[in-house]
């Protein structure tokens, strides 16, 4: 908004012409790279929410899973202890004790173990051992490509501004000296 404002201040002093000023062209590139970094920032806090939905959903897992363990090994030495024996139908495999009746879950995988018996693979299955893919874009990386990328495209534009309009400076003050040269030598002013 200060740059706006003092664009608008510069502007004043100007003379009204109706084509485009070289002050135009590198206000607008300024003020571009503004709202490339407020574009920036958004993008940042969108990943940083993400990833730490993602996080929190890990840990949830993680929590899970641990429970269910201490449930299994909890409820596992309670039966060893009080002597109790597998009920009609139902499924285990060595100490794991039936905590549903699996054959009411039709549509999810079981795991066939070598003596005969099935197992449903959640009750063993571990997030421990599996490591989550880190997301490729993750705001301390974009942070990081926008603080190398933003000052050296900027420098860059900036180069390019400063010679392409100092080119055409030095052309136009080339073109008008030729022009007054021209002027003198067809005026036949006799040398003094």
């Amino acid at each position: 908004m200060a740059l706006t404002f003092q664009y608008g201040n510069v502007a004043k002093s100007l003379p009204k012409v109706g084509y485009v000023k070289s002050i135009d062209v590198y206000m607008v590139m300024t003020t571009g790279y503004i709202y490339l970094t407020m574009v920036e920032v958004a993008i940042i806090c969108f990943l940083e929410m993400r990833n730490n939905r993602i996080r929190k959903k890990a840990t949830v897992a993680k929590k899970k899973a641990k429970r269910m363990e201490r449930f299994i090994d909890k409820n596992t030495k309670e039966r060893k202890k009080n002597g109790e024996k597998n009920g009609y139908g139902a499924i285990s495999h060595d100490g794991i004790p039936p905590l549903i009746d699996l054959r009411a879950i039709p549509q999810q995988e079981f795991i066939h173990l070598p003596n005969g018996s099935s197992i449903h693979s959640p009750l063993i299955e571990s997030n421990e051992d599996q490591e989550e893919a880190e997301p490729v874009w993750t705001s301390e990386r974009v942070d990081s490509i926008c603080r190398k990328l933003f000052p050296f495209s900027f420098a860059a534009l900036n180069a390019l501004y400063w010679i392409y309009y100092m080119t055409l400076s030095h052309l136009a003050k080339e073109k008008m000296l030729g022009n007054v040269m021209l002027l003198v030598e067809d005026t036949d002013i006799p040398p003094e």
